[in-house]
């Protein structure tokens, strides 16, 4: 197996279409049919099914997508550190929680692309605990958290804004326009809530726990936006960050439940693994990152 077929292998996983890896890569469809049975050949299993004229990765070629990108970063890095000089171009892996993908990095990635239009960047959404298992790994660059200041002694973190968690419901909730509620008032609500593992629902749920608070039910959801909907049809309550409800709330169709005490606060932070070369196209993202999320931190 060779670095150019897992060139090709990566981009037939990242297109989902033979043709158009042909065409980003400036090959013959037949070359890179050929290259993917090559792969594999060797493995002796199928990297796609193919439904119809429709490819979709299979078993083995999921988990051989991880291990490509990271060979092929190394090769890149390999270049680099014999040639003496960082390159311009290549693949950076960032991770980042959903809120983030969506409301904070698509204005970081605008500007990286406009620096480096011959870069690409691998955009991967998930959680938390996923994201920093995924460095450990190798399998992502760069993650974007959001999560409380525990510090991980594998993981260089630097904090970058603290982000406003909202108790949300809809705007005819029997709450909605109650001042100074308190905590033990949620009592017997239904609770929205992401899946485990994202530290704003462990931070809700701690402060319903220790004002005697039980949920009648607690429905989980791996989406964001589906909360938000199912919200605003008033099938419950649920906890987000400020920033994924501020378009809602300023239209009312959300309502911000007015909770006494202290705000919920969470902080958005930038991590890579101790043990990672940080490349000029990866300091340069990060830089980006500084410059853009440091301007809406002092607005």
């Amino acid at each position: 197996m060779e670095l150019r077929e897992l060139e090709t292998f990566r981009a037939v996983a990242t297109l989902l279409s033979v043709s158009r890896a042909a065409e980003s890569l400036n090959y013959a469809q037949s070359t890179v049919t050929a290259q993917i049975q090559s792969i594999e050949r060797e493995f002796e299993v199928p990297l796609f099914d193919r439904l119809g004229k429709r490819l979709r990765l299979a078993e083995g070629g999921r988990r051989l997508l991880d291990y490509a990108d990271r060979m092929l970063r190394l090769a890149d890095e390999a270049r680099a550190a014999v040639n003496g000089h960082e390159p311009t171009t290549g693949t950076i892996s960032i991770g980042a929680t959903e809120s983030l993908c969506a409301y904070r990095l698509p204005n970081v990635i605008q500007v990286f692309r406009g620096r480096f239009p011959a870069a690409r960047v691998r955009l991967h959404s998930g959680i938390g605990s996923a994201l920093r298992r995924r460095l450990g790994d190798g399998s992502i660059d760069m993650a974007f958290l959001m999560q409380g200041t525990a510090q991980d002694n594998d993981l260089v973190v630097e904090e970058l804004m603290v982000e406003k968690l909202v108790v949300i419901a809809a705007p005819g909730h029997r709450h909605a326009n109650r001042r100074k509620l308190n905590f033990s008032e949620l009592d017997g609500e239904t609770v929205l809530a992401t899946e485990r593992g994202r530290s704003y629902r462990e931070t809700f749920e701690h402060a319903l726990e220790r004002a005697g608070a039980r949920p009648a039910v607690t429905l989980e959801f791996g989406s964001i936006e589906a909360i938000k909907h199912c919200v605003m049809a008033d099938v419950g309550i649920a906890i987000l960050p400020e920033v994924a409800v501020r378009e809602e709330l300023a239209r009312g169709s959300l309502a911000s439940l007015d909770i006494q005490g202290p705000a919920f606060t969470i902080v958005t932070q930038m991590a890579w693994h101790r043990d990672k070369h940080v490349t000029s196209l990866l300091a340069a993202f990060a830089d980006i990152v500084r410059e853009k999320l440091g301007a809406v931190r002092r607005q």
